[in-house]
């Protein structure tokens, strides 16, 4: 060890800095309102947080239930944060107005569409004599047209469809046609 004239070290002090990269992020769209949150960089484990810069957890993945600007957050084991902004449009169930059940593979069947985040839905449809022509239960089923087997008439159909969530009780009443 060398000193100089004020008594101290003159050997070299060796400090190793580590190279940090910046947390980056992007957020996909991987179901019907549903977003989730890609992140690379920074120091993993990553917590996530939505609207709310004080309250993170390890869930990555936000259900919209309206469109507007949503602000993610993204904050490594270090503590350092990222954050985006980003308008989100929420795709609403959309109930078509008609369809035209002839085997040509346009418009075949009817049910309502962007119910993917309603599991609960049920449908029922009737006829203009109040009659029910069809029942379905859950987001998979649709409509051919058909009641016991045989083909119904073109005209009008009335349906009542509820979905049945905790978070979205809402109900729907109206009419669509079917065509032939």
């Amino acid at each position: 060890m060398r000193h100089n004239d004020y008594g101290c070290t003159d050997d070299p002090v060796v400090v190793f800095v580590e190279e940090y990269n910046k947390i980056e992020f992007t957020i996909e769209n991987t179901a019907v309102n549903e977003y989730t949150v890609i992140a690379t960089g920074g120091i993993p484990l990553y917590e996530y947080s939505f609207d709310n810069p004080g309250n993170y957890s390890s869930n990555n993945v936000l259900r919209i239930r309206k469109s507007k600007d949503y602000t993610f957050y993204v904050k490594d084991s270090k503590g350092c944060v990222e954050q985006q902004t980003v308008f989100l449009e929420f795709l609403d169930i959309e109930i078509p107005d008609f369809f035209t059940p002839q085997g040509d593979g346009i418009n075949d069947y009817w049910y309502p569409i962007h119910i993917e985040p309603y599991p609960n839905i049920s449908v029922k449809i009737f006829d203009r004599y109040q009659r029910l022509v069809a029942e379905f239960k859950g987001n998979t089923s649709a409509w051919d047209g058909n009641y016991d087997k045989k083909a119904l008439p073109s005209g009008d159909y009335w349906y009542i469809i509820k979905l049945n969530e905790n978070s979205d009780n809402r109900e729907f009443k109206g009419h669509f046609s079917l065509i032939r």
